[in-house]
C-alpha cells in the first residue's frame, strides 16, 4: 500500500510507478522507490540509526547475531511468521523472505517463538543469511535463485513471469510433495507439509 524498493541498472527497465530514483555512482545501480498509489514518504534522515531509533526499527537482519535473534524470538507467545516480519525485532524480512527463511530452516510458520530450540533458533539464523545473502548476490531476481528455494513454486502474476514457471508447485527437496498455499494475516504463506511439519503433528 505504501510502495515498494527496487533496483536496476538501464533507464528502459525501470519499475512501473517509479517515483523517486537513486543513482548509486560507484556500483552502477539505480534505486526506485515505486509507489502506484501515492502513499509512501521519503524522509531526511541525520543518520541511520537515528531512522531507526526514532522508528523504533530493529537491527538489520543481516547484522543480527543467532544468539539475539534467538532470544527476540523464544520469549514470544507469537506465531512465528508475524514475529520475523516485525521490523522492530529485526529489519529487512519481507513476505517471501520469510516464507524461504522458514522453508529454508525447516520450521512452520504457525509454530509459537517461544516453541523454538536454539539449534531451531541457529537453523533459522542460518538460513535469514543464505536468503538475504543469495538475493543480494542475485540482485533480488529470483529466476537466477538456487532450485532448491522455495521461491521457485510460489504463485506469481503470469503476466510478468513465464508461463512455464507454473509449474514449478511441489517441494524442491520431495518432487511429490505440492506446497500449501494459506494466509496468516491476510499474507499469502507457502509452506511444506513434509519440510515443514505443522504444530502438533
Amino acid at each position: 500500500m505504501t510502495g515498494d524498493v527496487g533496483a536496476y541498472r538501464d533507464e528502459p527497465d525501470a519499475p512501473r510507478f517509479t517515483r523517486v530514483a537513486l543513482h548509486l555512482e560507484e556500483s552502477g545501480l539505480r534505486l526506485a522507490f515505486i509507489d502506484p498509489r501515492k502513499f509512501g514518504r521519503i524522509r531526511l534522515a541525520e543518520s541511520a540509526a537515528a531512522h531507526q531509533k526514532a522508528k523504533k526499527i530493529g537491527p538489520d537482519a543481516l547484522a543480527i547475531t543467532a544468539a539475539e535473534l534467538y532470544q527476540k524470538l523464544a520469549r514470544r507467545k507469537t506465531l512465528l511468521k508475524p514475529l520475523l516480519l516485525d521490523q522492530g525485532i529485526t529489519a529487512g524480512l519481507g513476505n517471501w523472505i520469510v516464507d524461504e527463511v522458514l522453508f529454508q530452516a525447516k520450521i512452520h510458520p504457525e509454530r509459537l517463538g517461544m516453541s523454538l530450540t536454539e539449534k531451531e533458533g541457529n537453523a533459522l539464523h542460518a538460513a535469514v543469511q543464505l536468503v538475504l545473502t543469495t538475493a543480494i548476490n542475485q540482485e533480488a531476481n529470483y529466476r537466477h535463485f538456487p532450485a532448491s528455494f522455495l521461491i521457485h513454486a510460489r504463485e506469481w502474476d503470469t503476466s510478468a513471469t513465464p508461463t512455464s514457471h507454473d509449474a514449478h508447485t511441489f517441494c524442491p527437496r520431495h518432487p511429490k510433495v505440492k506446497i500449501e498455499k494459506t494466509y496468516m494475516g491476510g499474507r499469502a504463506t507457502y509452506t511444506c507439509p513434509k519440510c515443514q511439519p505443522a504444530p502438533g503433528l
